[in-house]
């Protein structure tokens, strides 16, 4: 027992700075990438912070954010936190944790790029989020006059983006960003602690 609480300690400590690494390491990362297109790595996080009102730990929110500029998408601050928002709703109405269906979401586009045609909608599904990403992976090669399996990794997952932006616009309307749930302030209260 005496032995127990100091391993404790130490493992927390240990915990704490693995923590603060990964989060320095994304910052710089995200940074780095935003820079080359003239934007700033801290207002995507502050932009995406605000629009999840807290429940989303700022490593995933730099986590994601980075995962699809290194995709190849360039979202606007609007598209960041439209996309947010349809996430928030999606936590909301399928009861799960807000940073999970983030991871999700951003996971789905970056993987669409990687892999054949329309890849990524699987994790999209688990969020009641039907798209059709192999037509919008046509549409998209349609509007750059290229055939589908032309399409570059970035225009795939571009393709992808585009397309849950467009439904992310139309199942918005009426969605009401400032209320919070009682999850919501759970897990923004849980997003702080863990951030201490």
């Amino acid at each position: 027992l005496n032995l127990t609480l100091p391993m404790l300690a130490a493992q927390r400590a240990l915990g704490a700075f693995e923590g603060a690494a990964k989060q320095e390491a994304a910052s710089a990362a995200l940074e780095a990438m935003a820079k080359r297109v003239g934007v700033s790595g801290r207002e995507i996080v502050k932009h995406l912070g605000d629009a999840a009102r807290g429940t989303v730990d700022k490593l995933a929110l730099m986590t994601g954010a980075a995962d699809l500029m290194a995709a190849g998408i360039i979202p606007s601050m609007e598209e960041f936190v439209t996309i947010m928002m349809l996430v928030r709703k999606r936590a909301r109405e399928m009861g799960i944790d807000t940073t999970e269906a983030w991871t999700k979401v951003t996971d789905a586009i970056k993987n669409s790029g990687l892999s054949g045609l329309g890849g990524g909608g699987q994790r999209l599904r688990g969020l009641n989020i039907f798209l059709d990403l192999d037509e919008a992976a046509k549409k998209f090669a349609t509007s750059l006059s290229k055939y589908p399996d032309q399409l570059t990794p970035a225009e795939k997952a571009q393709a992808s983006f585009n397309a849950i932006l467009e439904f992310a616009v139309k199942e918005l309307q009426g969605f009401n960003a400032e209320a919070e749930t009682n999850k919501e302030k759970l897990e923004k209260m849980r997003t702080k602690v863990g951030e201490l």
